[in-house]
């Protein structure tokens, strides 16, 4: 798990702060046997991501934490792989007998590294067959990033949406590495004064903070660009880092409409495709034209408080 845990500490996230912790919890834990893992998570080793179909209508789950490539620890964890899912999602739309993609999104989200570009692999698809991202739980930070590049997002009455922008947090572990008697020593080229910076220090801040407004910038961007909107309008009024549950995210212009994942496939399999939009509310959600430190959410599409960041130098979208 030593290797595993390195990973995480370097790499980019654009997940909640809930599931971060959890996630670093299980991988320090380094001499936890992989079946001790599955038994804490509640999972079974043998764990597996696969595609569903239904009558022409290709279904892939986009679930729990988000990777760019799988690995042990994503089967232990319930994880879901970018890798794996743009495979999946490749093989569908090539896929003669298929009709229609759902991405059955249910995560708080991910790696930074890799969702942009299996978002843009999605938003490319469009027009080829109806993509349609149903969001039945939670579409949050790099899950929502995802969505947002299909055709429509039909959102749950419950389902929580959003968490965009970016954060960076550091954990300092130097006064308790002092008391352990531990010294580290970082000897930085002459020419790269800025590569490893001090978060403590002014400059090391302000360093930090341009690397989080940049992931910030190509995120908002995306979004506007997939949703038909503007980045003023995704910054002013898609919650500000914020989150919203069901209407709220439809009202804001996260979502296209309220419905059902039964809905949806039953919609998916008798309409023709059409092109972007709402698509007919065929499983009762009312038919609505559309106009990720990720917190925790608060009630009725409020913007999440600000909260502790997560002990861990990465950042997060």
């Amino acid at each position: 798990m030593i290797r595993i845990l390195s990973r995480i500490k370097s790499e980019p996230w654009a997940i909640t702060q809930e599931v971060m912790n959890t996630i670093l919890e299980i991988a320090q834990r380094e001499n936890m046997k992989p079946e001790a893992v599955a038994q804490k998570l509640g999972r079974p080793l043998e764990n597996t991501y696969d595609v569903e179909y239904r009558d022409g209508v290709a279904i892939l789950p986009v679930q729990g934490p988000l990777f760019r490539y799988a690995n042990l620890f994503t089967m232990l964890s319930g994880a879901t792989s970018y890798d794996m899912l743009a495979r999946d999602f490749a093989r569908a739309e090539e896929d003669p007998n298929v009709s229609a993609i759902v991405l059955n999104i249910d995560s708080p989200g991910g790696e930074a590294n890799g969702v942009s570009e299996f978002a843009d692999q999605i938003a490319a698809a469009r027009g080829t067959k109806p993509i349609v991202a149903y969001v039945g739980g939670m579409g949050a930070s790099a899950a929502y990033w995802l969505a947002s590049a299909a055709d429509e997002i039909v959102a749950s009455d419950t389902s929580i949406l959003g968490s965009i922008g970016t954060v960076i947090s550091v954990k300092d572990t130097r006064e308790r590495d002092e008391k352990s008697g531990i010294k580290t020593y970082d000897v930085v080229s002459s020419q790269s004064p800025f590569k490893r910076t001090d978060p403590s220090s002014d400059v090391g801040r302000q360093k930090m903070q341009q690397l989080v407004d940049s992931l910030s910038d190509v995120f908002v961007a995306k979004v506007a660009s997939y949703r038909g909107t503007t980045t003023d309008d995704v910054l002013e009024n898609y919650g500000k880092g914020g989150v919203f549950v069901g209407q709220a995210a439809v009202d804001a212009g996260l979502a296209d409409r309220i419905g059902s994942f039964e809905g949806v496939i039953a919609n998916l399999k008798s309409r023709s495709f059409g092109g972007r939009g709402p698509m007919a509310a065929a499983d009762g959600g009312a038919e609505l034209q559309a106009s990720e430190e990720i917190d925790m959410p608060q009630e009725n599409g409020a913007p999440a408080a600000d909260q502790k960041p997560v002990k861990l130098t990465s950042a997060q979208v």
